[in-house]
């Protein structure tokens, strides 16, 4: 559906997307320009190459992410869930063209252009972009509707399409997977993609290995 940030000033971001043409609004549709300004903004998705939640960190009262708690610790769900999962590694937006996309998530948002992989195993040109304190998007132009990532953006337009974990040990999520009844829809080189029937609709990747 979306891709969503904490942030730590909201309304100097609004100021830089509205400076740079970028539509935005608030919960619901709601004006930015009302008497009181909103905890959290919308960009349009037609402008932001998918849709985006940026919110005020300030404004969360409880369910804040639980990895920025006091004591928190990835441990458990990479030594002891069968899944091992270590991290998300990257999410992947689907789009129609690169220059624009990069112009963007590296320019408008003040990331960080990190590797570019002009042939992946996916059948995407990607450009691999660090957003923030510690994401990962890969803007991924398809080079043919065969794939997911084609089809993805073929119905659905420029989108957020997957998201990328790094796992301990591929071969024993695979078997966990299996034990589940969740079957691999793709093998992308070294990664798998699990169906999307068994993932409520989502596309999630697993890979052993980290990016570049």
């Amino acid at each position: 559906h979306s891709l969503a940030w904490y942030v730590t000033d909201l309304r100097a971001l609004y100021e830089r997307l509205r400076s740079a043409g970028i539509r935005v609004s608030g919960p619901g549709g709601a004006d930015m320009e009302s008497d009181e300004f909103p905890g959290s903004l919308y960009t349009h998705p037609k402008d932001s190459h998918s849709l985006i939640e940026f919110v005020d960190s300030a404004s969360v009262s409880g369910v804040g992410d639980p990895r920025l708690k006091p004591g928190f610790s990835p441990d458990y769900w990479r030594d002891e869930q069968p899944l091992g999962v270590e991290r998300a590694s990257y999410l992947t937006v689907v789009v129609h063209d690169l220059d624009p996309a990069v112009s963007f998530y590296a320019g408008t948002l003040g990331g960080e252009v990190v590797h570019r992989d002009p042939a992946t195993p996916a059948g995407t040109d990607s450009v691999f972009v660090s957003v923030g304190e510690d994401s990962i998007i890969e803007l991924a132009r398809p080079r043919s509707t065969d794939g997911i990532a084609g089809r993805d953006l073929a119905e659905n337009g420029e989108i957020l399409h997957s998201i990328t974990f790094k796992v301990r040990d591929l071969a024993a999520a695979q078997e966990h997977l299996a034990a589940k009844g969740v079957r691999i829809a793709e093998r992308q080189g070294d990664d798998v993609v699990l169906h999307p029937d068994d993932c409520f609709g989502a596309v999630l990747r697993l890979t052993p290995h980290p990016l570049p």
